[in-house]
Order: C-alpha cells, then structure tokens, then sequence
C-alpha cells in the first residue's frame, strides 16, 4: 500500500515507523527522489518544500520489496515575529513595522486582526523574488495607513509552490498616542510658501495656532519630498 508522509522542510521521519513489516532491518534504496527529499540510512529527510512520490526498494536478497512513499514537505513555522510603530516623524502617515525569521526559498502572506483569535484577513504577500539576494538574515514589511486609535494583531505564514506552513506566534501593537507633524496642521504648498517668505532655514512658522498666536516649529529636512 501507498504511505503518506507530512514532513516540515528541513525534518526527517524513520521509515521504519512507516513501511510495511517485510521491510524490517533492510537495506532500503529510493528512486525518483529528486530536489525534495533525501534518503539517508533508514530515515527521509526533507530537502526540499513540495509534494513528491518515492519508491523505496529493501534488497531481500532474493526479491525486491517495492512500496511507494508520498512526501508532501511544508515551509516551517515562521519564528521571530515583532511588530512595532515606527519612529519616522517625517512621514505623513502613521505605520508599522514588521519583521520576522528569513526562511530559504520562501514567500510570505502576512495577516491582521483586530481581535488575537479571530478575523485574521491577508493583507500583503511578499515573494521570496523580492528579498533573495537580501545577505540580512530577517525580513521587514511596512504596514501603512494605521491607526493609532485601534490596537492591532499580526500573524505571517511562509509558503512556496502553493504550500503553506503554519502561522507564526501573534504579534501585537498597542494603541499609541499620535506625534504632531506637519502634515496634521499645514499643507505642503503652504511650508513651501513660508518658507520661501519668511526666509528661515532651521525654523517654520506655522499660523493655525489659536488666536493668530505663531508657533515655531523645528523643520523636517524630509518633509519637502512629500
């Protein structure tokens, strides 16, 4: 009879465990192995992330045992999850920072709830394209446009040929308190305007303050690549 196996990339199993009882304290041999597994002694291992039929052989001396093995090998569980805000003051948007374990060969979906148990929905996919010959041994993903009024849950899950491995740990933010910048109070057509007028360098004037009062303001090198 056929055997099954579900091995997580870079795993073994002991065949011994598995195959029939005629193929007890033989010598086994496997064809077909390709780049997914490798057979070493009496145990498999996963070489590889895919789905691939083996036939192992056990030489009786006199006749062949044949059985055939189908090993389906998934990405590991991702490890090292973080999420925290992030500290750029020059941008016009609130964000989050994601960054967890690189994997060999893997692709990624990252999800996020609200909620830790539930309403997990993808919101990105980061193709192992994008990163390969990144040396770093972690990977990074910015979520833009969040809120600081929600407190948010994340998970991210490794995958490759259309197999997924499991979820990571949960990863939380808090709700933070939100940093004044520019763009909450002044447009940037305005800073330009200022800026040109009132011929300040280091320092802006912004004219929104409550009764006509000016406040200073340090200036963001950044802020006029927006």
């Amino acid at each position: 009879k056929e055997v099954n196996l579900d091995i997580v990339y870079g795993g073994n199993v002991d065949l011994s465990t598995v195959l029939d009882d005629g193929f007890e304290n033989k010598v086994l041999s496997a064809s077909d192995c390709g780049n997914i597994v490798k057979l070493n002694g009496r145990k498999i291992y996963a070489t590889g992330v895919g789905i691939k039929t083996i036939t192992v052989t056990a030489n009786t001396g006199r006749v062949a045992l044949q059985q055939k093995v189908t090993v389906s090998v998934k990405p590991k569980k991702v490890t090292g999850l973080i999420a925290k805000r992030s500290a750029a003051n020059n941008l016009d948007y609130d964000c989050i920072i994601l960054q967890w374990d690189k994997q060999v060969n893997a692709s990624y979906k990252i999800y996020r709830s609200s909620k830790k148990t539930s309403g997990y929905k993808c919101i990105g996919t980061l193709k192992n394209s994008y990163f390969k010959e990144v040396k770093y041994p972690k990977v990074q993903w910015l979520n833009k446009r969040v809120t600081h009024r929600k407190k948010y849950y994340y998970k991210v899950r490794a995958y490759s040929k259309n197999i997924k491995g499991d979820c990571s740990n949960v990863c939380a933010v808090k709700k933070w308190k939100k940093t004044k910048r520019y763009a909450d109070y002044i447009t940037l057509s305005e800073v330009n305007k200022i800026r040109v007028k009132s011929k300040l360098r280091p320092y802006l004037w912004d004219f929104r303050a409550n009764k006509g009062a000016k406040q200073r303001v340090k200036e963001l090198t950044t802020c006029f690549s927006h």
